[in-house]
């Protein structure tokens, strides 16, 4: 009998699931069943859920002062941009990270992404940790592999 892998890949990755083959195969290796229909339903609906994802684009990316606030969390990170305008305004400008504005005219704008299910544990933690200063945005995040909803910490612009 013939291995189902080229099979159950070749699908997943045509139901445009580029991370979905990684995630797969390791669910393969596990049980040694993989219904690849109900993984890519999964994962598709994993992908545009953006209560798993948080853009970034200071303190908390990685390898910055705050990043411990994420990096306890399982998740993957990758980068997209987004469009606005970088602000001295809220409490990261004194620590020497802008906040931004979000602006379709403004520039393209540098993130990180963070995909996790565990964030929705952590979006209250997260909101009290960036406190008044910033609101919680529903962004469009764009990215090699096409646009991913995310949530993004948008400084309150001071008028």
């Amino acid at each position: 009998m013939p291995s189902p892998l080229p099979d159950w890949r070749f699908a997943i990755a045509r139901a445009g699931q580029g991370q979905a083959v990684v995630r797969a195969s390791r669910a393969f290796a596990r049980t040694g069943v993989l219904d690849f229909r109900c993984t890519v339903a999964k994962l598709r609906s994993m992908d545009d859920d953006p209560d798993l994802c948080l853009a970034t684009y200071g303190t908390l990316a990685p390898g910055e002062v705050n990043h411990g606030q994420l990096a306890e969390l399982p998740g993957e990170w990758s980068t997209g941009t987004v469009n606005g305008w970088l602000k001295q305004s809220g409490w990261g400008a004194d620590l020497g990270f802008p906040g931004l504005v979000l602006d379709d005219a403004g520039p393209p704008v540098t993130v990180h992404i963070f995909r996790s299910s565990a964030l929705p544990a952590h979006w209250d933690r997260l909101d009290t940790f960036e406190g008044d200063g910033y609101q919680r945005s529903l962004v469009t995040v764009r990215t090699e592999s096409g646009n991913q909803k995310a949530w993004l910490y948008e400084v309150i612009a001071e008028e």
